[in-house]
């Protein structure tokens, strides 16, 4: 599928189109926002506002492992997994 000439790049991808070239290009700067988010983890130098605590969304996206947010994501999967019978 051809995007208006966008085929292998992220911008194909974001506007619908998953061909190999464009799931590759969606895949490489994916790995490279989550490297970058892992290195200010490890620096400690996150920039995570207070109130963005104790959200699912902050423990994904932003990589924070505060005991708020991983309850927050541990209560998320244990509903998950209760609504299709506790099966993986």
């Amino acid at each position: 599928m051809s995007i208006n000439g966008r085929c292998g790049t992220r911008d194909g991808y974001k506007r619908g189109c998953r061909c190999g070239r464009c799931r590759s290009a969606e895949r490489v700067h994916a790995q490279g926002r989550r490297d970058r988010a892992r290195i200010l983890v490890a620096n400690g130098t996150a920039p995570v506002p207070a109130d963005r605590h104790g959200k699912v969304g902050t423990y994904t996206n932003n990589m924070c492992r505060c005991e708020r947010c991983t309850g927050a994501m541990r209560e998320y999967i244990r509903s998950y997994r209760s609504g299709r019978g506790g099966r993986r």
